[in-house]
This record gives C-alpha cells, structure tokens and sequence, in this order.
C-alpha cells in the first residue's frame, strides 16, 4: 500500500480518511436478468485507496461489462465504473455519453446516507437501486511513529 499517497495529503499533512464501509443495506429496485449483485467478502480501503462496496456482474454472459460501485470520499458519493470493456467505452460511460448511464450515483440525503444507483448502457437498463451505509474514519498508524 502505498502509505504516502492514500493517508496524506500532498503537502504531506497526515489525514484521517475513511478506511471501511458497514451497514451496507441496498434496496433492488430494479436488476436485469442477466446481472447479479456480488456483494464483498471485505469493504475495506483497498491497497489503491478504493473503497468498493459491491459489484454488478453479468451471471452467464462473460462478455457484457460489470461494474464496481465505490465510494468516493472526495466528493461524498458513489460512483461506479465500467469494467471488461474498451477503453473508448469506458469514456463514453464516465461521460454519460452515447446511451451509457450511471457514473455518477444521486444523492438523495447525507444523513443518513442515501443514495440513487441508476446504470443504463445502449439498449440496456442495467439496475436502480437505492443504497444506504455508514463510514469508519482511521488513518495509519504507521505514519505517526
């Protein structure tokens, strides 16, 4: 893990961070059935400083995209990336771009923490759920010996 780059701040101030999801609860509003939701054996800050919650995956068709739904601390919200696809489409999904959907995640309220997950690609809704967890704040200890 790259201590440096996840527990400070460039100027190298040490930061506390959130380091892990609980009370992880989704609501389907909606799944295609193609897809399934894989729900995490861990929701710990990840060795690149990711926080993913959960994923969607295609359940037979290992040719369709899955996606990654994250917390983004920065901004206080959810976003999902694409994934097991091209480059060119994993822009055009970012953008919201060319029938790709789903990005960005609405937020419906910051406490509690709720939040809207809608993901279309072309021709293709993929899901709507609603989501709601609680944060751990840490930082690591090794950075104050």
């Amino acid at each position: 893990m790259d201590r440096g780059r996840i527990f400070q701040r460039r100027d190298g101030r040490n930061i506390f961070r959130v380091t892990r999801i609980f009370n992880l609860v989704y609501f389907t509003e909606f799944i295609n059935s193609e897809y399934e939701i894989e729900l995490l054996e861990s929701n710990e800050l990840s060795d690149s400083g990711l926080l993913v919650l959960f994923k969607i995956k295609p359940k037979k068709d290992q040719h369709l995209p899955y996606f990654s739904i994250r917390f983004d601390e920065n901004v206080n919200a959810l976003d999902v990336d694409i994934a097991n696809t091209t480059s060119n489409i994993k822009k055009l999904f970012t953008a919201e771009r060319g029938g790709y959907y789903g990005h960005h995640s609405t937020k419906i309220s910051d406490s509690p923490r709720f939040f809207e997950v809608k993901i279309k690609i072309p021709k293709i809704d993929i899901c709507l759920l609603h989501v709601t967890f609680n944060v751990s704040h840490g930082h690591d200890p090794a950075l104050f010996q």
